[in-house]
């Protein structure tokens, strides 16, 4: 389904919405090396757009993967360093830039994925790393193995930690190797309940109150990072 008619369609229903407690509410985010990502919130799959843009956090380059985690209410900034098991070399540099990274209102809150290219580019994500880390910066060491799959799944952060959603216990997979084997593709089930899935990121963003005819057109720059496109949404 479009993103104009989930939208809208979630405007229309956002009264619904309003009845979603939001405290500690479970959400999972799932990504991989190749654009392959999906949010699951309320028990309904929505798909995170992806595409090659630059990086305004710091060190950003100006061409790496990044996935918009479709409104967050809140995101702490930082980034999550996977290491590799034996040697402890950095492998993946996992970036959470909240809603106006850099100083551009129009941007939105996003999840850089940056892989190591020592070993061969094979992947969308392998771009090399930033020049520079947030101050808030935390490792971990990959599981799996070598072979693949492998990578963090069950990154769960707490207040303060990189990607921290507030008022949601939200719980990250990230596949390093063998990508599109760990992220779910919908069902024909999961289509069909593509309007639920509008609902769902309604209550994501945070947006309690009913929208009535407040639905008005707003700037939304992804994918290009560019202020030409719109889509219909929530004021």
């Amino acid at each position: 389904m479009c993103w104009v008619k989930q939208f809208v369609f979630g405007c229309l229903l956002s009264g619904f919405v309003s009845a979603v407690n939001a405290q500690s509410t479970p959400a999972r985010i799932s990504v991989d090396e190749d654009c392959h990502g999906t949010l699951t919130f309320l028990a309904i799959f929505a798909t995170l757009p992806c595409s090659l843009v630059a990086d305004p956090g710091p060190g950003g380059r100006a061409s790496a993967m990044t996935y918009l985690l479709l409104g967050p209410p809140a995101l702490v900034a930082g980034d999550l360093l996977l290491l590799e098991p034996i040697t402890g070399a950095v492998s993946d540099v996992l970036r959470f830039n909240p809603a106006g990274t850099g100083g551009d209102p129009g941007y939105l809150a996003s999840l850089v994925f940056y892989s190591d290219i020592s070993d061969g580019v094979d992947a969308l994500a392998d771009t090399g790393f930033p020049t520079l880390l947030y101050t808030n910066a935390l490792s971990l060491v990959e599981s799996g193995p070598e072979a693949g799959p492998n990578g963090q799944f069950g990154y769960t952060p707490t207040a303060d930690q990189p990607g921290f959603v507030p008022s949601f216990s939200v719980t990250y997979s990230f596949l390093s190797d063998a990508a599109g084997t760990a992220v779910a593709e919908p069902t024909p089930l999961m289509l069909i309940t593509a309007a639920l899935a509008a609902l769902a990121i309604s209550g994501w963003r945070g947006r309690a109150h009913s929208c009535g005819s407040s639905c008005s057109r707003v700037r939304y720059t992804f994918p290009p990072m560019s202020s030409a496109n719109s889509r219909f949404m929530c004021a």
